[in-house]
């Protein structure tokens, strides 16, 4: 049957009058009389008249399994989900969501999305996810024009397509920003300017491509800036409220939604991404994050084999890590991971304690057992472990003020047998160990899990550039 949102149900009852006769030689009967009454079925807690609630009642009389009431769950999807359904059967056939600028001369690159505009890849394995500033920062460096769109299939007309471009001498992370321009696209509020800059002054919005393109025509506005954006503007009437949708960490605003920005796409499509030499890799989260606010972690990757990483999460300490894992499977007696962490940022203003971590894994279970090097948002670097499965991490430190300024390095984890190092460089070629090697009798098995692991000490996405992965 089709995909519906709801299906009535009828139940046919038949009345039939016969005739039974006998001849004196034989018995015989006929037909008289018929009529057909249509009634509603009697459907689950008096639910009448709905196909749904009929196979339900069904199903608990145990006429019928829980095969086949999924089969039907397929076909009658509830209401106001009609919409998911046709996307998901879209998904199946190979279709992802997206737009494409007919006037742009390189396209459009999705940066955020939700609802039916979700990253490609993030609804499935969570092996992308949302963009952050230093992803973002490097794509705008490379668009010749600096247009970014924002699509909202749910929104109002005239807030459905909104182009923002700024205007000369002026752009995003400028010199008085006071946080990274895409917390604001995202959803974020700060009350004032200081992010984007004055409202057609340093930027503005516009309706079409083209104007964009001629700066020309920018919506007429007194932007609100105790909102989200669009800050209640309205190409038409001067104000509109309700017309905002975030991404980070709260999902409320319009359903569907996405940015994209007027670029060529520098970044390796999901389905032909390598990570440790392999298509084989895993992308998952370890508890999204405390709040259950569905923030996913993910990468990005050049052709050269740059990394984008990007976590949330409270933590990776204790008995169980909150982060973003990115990994190989792995086997071998010995083995050295080696990498350069070129840049660490996203994290809110205050955290110290946000990492990204080079780390060998018995699991990907998030309380399994671990070794890791990381290079932590405020307190230099670090190597910990966890010696068995729900244990404790433990590890080697040298501050806890939280005022370390690093932010790039090089970092190695060794495994030789049961004994592990860390070790951290500035340049790759001097090499010091944080710590003394540790002795973990079974700490992984003989296939386990090495990778990167980031997280950002809040609900946010931190993000991490890393280069010259190695696994020997």
């Amino acid at each position: 049957m089709p995909v519906v949102s709801r299906a009535d149900c009828t139940e046919v009852v038949p009345t039939e009058t016969y005739k039974i006769f006998y001849t004196g030689q034989s018995w015989g009967a006929s037909l008289t009389s018929i009529s057909l009454t249509f009634t509603a079925c009697n459907g689950y807690n008096g639910q009448n008249n709905n196909l749904e609630a009929y196979a339900q009642r069904l199903y608990y009389e145990k006429k019928i399994n829980s095969t086949q009431m999924a089969q039907l769950s397929k076909s009658i999807v509830g209401n106001n989900n009609c919409i998911f359904a046709a996307s998901a059967h879209l998904r199946s056939k190979g279709y992802t969501p997206g737009y494409q600028e007919s006037s742009s001369d390189t396209g459009m690159v999705q940066i955020v999305g939700k609802g039916l505009l979700l990253m490609d890849g993030n609804s499935a394995d969570m092996s992308r996810g949302n963009m952050c500033d230093l992803s973002f920062s490097d794509l705008y460096r490379n668009s010749s024009t600096g247009i970014l769109l924002r699509i909202c299939q749910d929104c109002d007309p005239a807030q459905q397509k909104i182009y923002v471009r700024f205007n000369p001498g002026f752009s995003p992370n400028g010199p008085k920003s006071s946080a990274p321009f895409l917390y604001w696209l995202k959803g974020y509020s700060f009350d004032n300017a200081t992010v984007m800059g004055e409202y057609n002054v340093a930027w503005a919005m516009y309706s079409t491509y083209s104007d964009a393109l001629a700066r020309v025509n920018p919506w007429p506005c007194v932007y609100n800036w105790n909102t989200f954006f669009p800050g209640d503007c309205d190409p038409i009437q001067g104000t509109k409220t309700n017309q905002f949708s975030r991404f980070e960490t709260y999902y409320d605003g319009r359903t569907h939604a996405a940015w994209f920005i007027d670029t060529a796409n520098s970044f390796v499509p999901v389905d032909q991404r390598t990570f440790g030499g392999t298509k084989n890799f895993s992308s998952v989260d370890f508890e999204m994050n405390q709040n259950n606010h569905p923030v996913r972690g993910g990468f990005d990757m050049l052709s050269n084999g740059t990394v984008y990483a990007r976590g949330a999460g409270y933590d990776i300490w204790g008995t169980y890590d909150y982060c973003h894992f990115i990994s190989h499977q792995v086997s071998g007696l010995n083995a050295t991971l080696t990498t350069r962490i070129r840049s660490f940022g996203n994290y809110p203003k205050g955290n110290t304690w946000a990492r990204v971590c080079l780390m060998i894994r018995k699991s990907l279970n998030p309380r399994s057992a671990s070794f890791e090097m990381c290079l932590t948002s405020g307190n230099d670097f670090v190597a910990q472990w966890r010696p068995t499965d729900s244990a404790s991490k433990t590890g080697s430190f040298v501050r806890w003020d939280g005022l370390s300024n690093v932010t790039s390095g090089y970092v190695s984890v060794k495994k030789n047998g049961d004994y592990f190092s860390a070790f951290y460089s500035a340049d790759g070629i001097t090499w010091t160990q944080r710590g003394s090697t540790q002795f973990l009798a079974g700490l992984v098995g003989g296939n386990y899990y090495a990778g990167i692991a980031i997280n950002s000490q809040s609900d946010w996405l931190a993000e991490a550039v890393i280069d010259n992965y190695k696994y020997e």
